[in-house]
């Protein structure tokens, strides 16, 4: 049994019979997130031990900006997410995996027309960037193509979190949130302030900025399509060239 969300201007959600309310949405993300948190202090915990087993004293700044370390407790975290969302959606009878999370195929076209306008969006904001002299990279972002082992970067950067985030963010919450009475349009302004708001300790104004909006194009394009599986694809594509074009540059002595 389904039933339809609808909302002028955004799109139609169709949803399962009783998906997770708003509330029960947002509390249930929000345990996912302290999960992960626990999880990566458990890495950490371990990579201390082990730093410390080996070289007899350990440097928190050095740690710090390790991206090894850092990559290694992002992706640590990943199974835990992944494995808590489903066993929420697994309690929530009458979905399956697929159906909630959305991972249904959008076609070539849809595909064609959103990275278009995704790309224009994000040169409009490179744009703006260039206007407010803000083009340097974040350096979170330099720390990590300079320290992190290529493989393990590209892996963890351009495949694990485009897949995980997007799954949690435009599959889990999107899901809830867009069958409640604030409807998909709500869910992408929900969505995207929780998904920036894991970024904030990482970056200044404007990558904040950037980010929201591609947040929004991305979660636009997830109710428009009704896939999930269209925002990953996006975010695949933004991450593959934002570390590759840092990468580059950093190698290059330009940062």
């Amino acid at each position: 049994m389904h039933k339809s969300v609808t909302v002028e201007g955004i799109g139609t959600e169709q949803v399962a019979f009783r998906p997770w309310g708003f509330w029960s949405t947002i509390g249930l993300s929000l345990a996912v997130g302290m999960l992960a948190v626990v999880s990566q202090v458990v890495f950490s915990i371990g990579w201390v031990v082990m730093i410390y087993l080996r070289e007899g004293s350990i440097d928190a700044h050095q740690m710090a900006g390790n991206g090894n370390f850092l990559m290694g407790c992002t992706l640590f975290s990943y199974p835990f997410v992944l494995g808590f969302m489903a066993l929420f959606i697994k309690i929530r009878k009458g979905n399956t995996l697929a159906d909630y999370l959305q991972l249904r195929k959008s076609g070539l076209k849809p595909m064609a027309v959103w990275a278009v306008l995704t790309i224009a969006a994000l040169v409009l904001m490179e744009g703006i960037g260039v206007l407010f002299h803000q083009m340097q990279p974040p350096e979170i972002m330099v720390v990590l193509v300079s320290t992190t082992h290529a493989g393990l970067l590209f892996f963890t950067m351009v495949v694990g979190a485009p897949l995980i985030e997007e799954l949690f963010f435009r599959g889990f919450m999107f899901k809830g949130i867009a069958a409640s009475r604030i409807g998909p349009m709500g869910a992408v302004i929900v969505t995207t302030f929780f998904w920036v708001a894991i970024h904030g300790f990482q970056y200044g104004w404007f990558p904040l900025l950037y980010l929201s909006v591609f947040g929004i194009m991305l979660g636009v394009a997830r109710a428009k399509t009704g896939s999930t599986l269209m925002p990953i694809i996006l975010h695949v594509a933004n991450n593959a060239f934002s570390v590759t074009a840092i990468k580059i540059l950093n190698e290059r002595g330009l940062l």
